[in-house]
């Protein structure tokens, strides 16, 4: 399984611009959100390097963020 096997076929041309863009250097992470069936996902990519900063591979982290987002507005005390 490859990074871009577990996308949509409408999704990978814009994932390899992404993986593009961390492997050149040019950006080390993309980050961005969308909603989906009434859930917020928050999408990352990271460039993973080595000390030397030569690029290893990509890290995508999802994360469902629609809780976080009820909470802005909201003061909350610890």
């Amino acid at each position: 399984m490859n990074l871009f096997s577990i996308h949509m076929p409408k999704s990978v041309s814009k994932v390899k611009a992404i993986v593009d863009d961390l492997r050149s250097g040019r950006k080390d992470k993309h980050a961005f959100w969308f909603e989906v069936r009434g859930r917020f996902v928050y999408i990352q990519y990271l460039a993973v390097r080595n000390k030397a900063g030569e690029y290893l591979g990509v890290l995508e982290v999802l994360q469902d963020i629609t809780d976080l987002r009820a909470l802005q507005g909201k003061k909350k005390e610890l």
